[in-house]
């Protein structure tokens, strides 16, 4: 990758979740069962996707998928499948979904640098009377390890754990990703999109009944002669 196009020296990745539909059949509902607030057959099995990408040349550079809802089905899971992808040295950029303590815990082992929105009740705990001031609204805070160990996590691991994290918070954090993602790719003619829809909506009836009634209606509907 050539140089102007890293920040700062630096290979700058963005990590970002979403989730998938998939068709509705009974493979697919078994591993990726559908949300639980829809009636059984008018729902589609519906997944979670996690991807790196580079954000010098937008290109995914690695993706997890796991089911939408369940045990093990977070974005913080799915990231310890693909942590290989990052290397020493990265700047890594993310939302709250992402930040927990041993998380941040072992990108500093791995001597990764991150910026993430406050995740959780930290978020709503922002007070910068207490730390160390850098300026207004600008602190260095200690979060302490967690008391519990989680489910997935080793006891080996988790003692390995430091007592304590030292982490930055600022208010000013979404204009330090704008300059990162702006020295990072600006460099990249042809790369202006607009923002549109790419397919008129279709002018359908809300979905209310299973698949197969549905589809007994339209039968029906088509030809009624098959029925007498």
């Amino acid at each position: 990758m050539p140089d102007p196009w890293r920040w700062q020296g630096r290979r700058t990745l963005l990590m970002d979740g979403t989730t998938v539909t998939m068709p509705d059949t009974p493979t697919n509902q078994s591993v990726f069962p559908q949300q639980g607030g829809q009636t059984p057959g008018l729902g589609f099995p519906i997944a979670r996707v996690l991807a790196v990408l580079c954000l010098s040349v937008g290109a995914v550079l690695n993706a997890a998928l796991g089911a939408y809802k369940g045990k093990g089905s977070s974005e913080q899971r799915l990231v310890r499948d693909i942590f290989d992808t990052f290397r020493a040295g990265d700047v890594l950029l993310g939302d709250a979904n992402i930040g927990s303590y041993f998380f941040l815990s072992r990108l500093r082992d791995y001597q990764i640098d991150a910026a993430f929105e406050p995740m959780g009740s930290r978020k709503r705990r922002l007070d910068f009377r207490t730390g160390t001031r850098l300026r207004a609204r600008d602190h260095v805070v200690e979060l302490k390890k967690p008391k519990l160990k989680p489910a997935w996590m080793s006891k080996a691991h988790y003692d390995a754990a430091p007592r304590v994290l030292r982490v930055r918070e600022a208010t000013e954090a979404g204009y330090l990703l704008m300059l990162i993602a702006y020295g990072a790719a600006r460099n990249r003619p042809g790369r202006i999109e607009s923002r549109a829809r790419k397919k008129r909506p279709k002018q359908c009836a809300l979905f209310t009944e299973p698949r197969a009634t549905a589809r007994e209606d339209t039968r029906w509907r088509i030809n009624p002669k098959d029925d007498q």
